[in-house]
């Protein structure tokens, strides 16, 4: 386990995302002030801290869909401050996010819905763009007959499946999940935790995501990074910052629900 220090930002091909310094403030409220951390290539990394603590908004930050109110921001080795538009999007289209409650568009089918990134992105034909959208779904595990049906006809887990497919529907470098559990039961949780993890092996992804579910960060995660007092306050795998003898990681993660988990992810194997 370590503390969060200052990122060796240039190096993109070990370090896809780095900060350094972030301060983010919505008038006098500030929700993160000195914050740092890097994030290694082909990891997959968790945001973890309390409600309030900015989660979400660094998610933001790091792939340039919101800027802080200071520090840098390296994104694939490049400083964010540094860039016009048009280049912040050439960084952008080498991520996928998949926002917490899916954001689909109710009025267009899945199958359109996972070709909106193509069909802003790219110039390719309709009939390519409709091609790479059902590998997408397949590859998400959802069934064929499952393209045509407009989001209110899915459940919960085919929803996750549906918003991850389009997520992942420009071959992303960076694949940036927030809360991809929220509303799911355990038996979706756990099989979407499932997919995640395969996803990330398969397609040799960087993965960040936040979450409040601790099975999904004994299950899948490679390291956490706990937020508290406005910045990283560690960083590790589950073991060390479980078995810290810091009181604030105590307080958070050696409650019931979370050694329950760890149990369970022990006993899974």
């Amino acid at each position: 386990m370590a503390t969060a220090s200052a990122p060796a930002a240039q190096d993109a091909d070990a370090h896809p995302v780095a900060l350094a310094g972030i301060r983010t403030c919505f008038g006098a409220t500030c929700i993160h002030d000195g914050l740092d951390l890097s994030v290694r290539h082909g990891e997959i990394l968790a945001l973890v801290g309390a409600s309030g603590s900015g989660k979400s908004v660094l998610l933001r930050e790091m792939i340039l869909l919101q800027r802080p109110t200071a520090g840098t921001v390296w994104l694939f080795g490049e400083d964010a401050a540094g860039l016009g538009e048009s280049d912040a999007n050439r960084l952008r289209r080498r991520t996928g996010i998949m926002f917490q409650q899916g954001a689909l568009f109710n009025a267009l089918s899945v199958v359109e819905n996972i070709a909106v990134p193509l069909k802003e992105q790219t110039d390719l034909s309709d009939a390519v763009i409709r091609d790479i959208a059902m590998l997408k779904l397949l590859l998400v595990g959802l069934p064929a007959d499952a393209a045509g049906k407009l989001p209110s006809q899915l459940s919960g887990g085919m929803h996750k499946r549906a918003a991850l497919a389009r997520a992942l529907a420009m071959d992303p470098d960076l694949l940036v999940l927030d809360e991809p559990g929220t509303g799911l039961d355990p038996v979706g949780a756990d099989a979407l935790d499932e997919l995640i993890r395969d996803l990330h092996g398969a397609l040799g992804l960087t993965v960040v995501m936040t979450t409040h579910d601790v099975s999904t960060l004994w299950r899948v995660c490679d390291r956490v990074a706990f937020l508290a007092q406005r910045r990283i306050w560690a960083v590790g795998t589950m073991e060390q910052l479980s078995d810290s003898d810091d009181p604030v990681l105590a307080d958070y993660f050696r409650g019931p629900r979370s050694q329950a988990a760890r149990g369970l992810a022990w006993n899974r194997g």
